[in-house]
């Protein structure tokens, strides 16, 4: 909600008078100073592996669509290292959602780990 006040409480952003909520996907810690942006709402100590200015996506070298809830907690995303294969793939960055790495020539797996069969003409 919004209110009116001197001086944005930790958790609170807004321009001029008016303070906001940080929306930050339940991946910050409210209770840790700095977590948010007391004038523009940027989350800036994403948990978890996540990125974004609301800790909305997964971190370069992670991946997941996965959210997990717990009573009395808000919802917050999971997000898995990528572990794309060093030989094998072109990058440690991997599709943001799926997880799969981006393979090389001849190299197939969600990691590139493995040599794609070789077919005899």
């Amino acid at each position: 909600g919004e209110f009116t006040c001197d001086q944005c409480q930790l958790g609170y952003a807004g321009p001029g008078q008016r303070c906001l909520a940080c929306e930050c996907n339940g991946n910050v810690d409210p209770a840790e100073a700095g977590h948010c942006d007391g004038r523009s709402g940027e989350c800036l100590k994403c948990l978890g592996h996540t990125a974004g200015l609301h800790c909305e996506r997964c971190a370069d070298g992670f991946y997941g669509d996965r959210h997990v809830c717990r009573v009395r907690n808000p919802c917050f995303r999971v997000c898995a290292a990528c572990g794309c294969h060093g030989d094998g793939s072109l990058s440690t960055v991997c599709h943001v959602i799926t997880g799969q790495c981006e393979c090389k020539a001849h190299v197939i797996g969600q990691t590139c780990g493995r040599c794609q069969v070789r077919h005899l003409l």
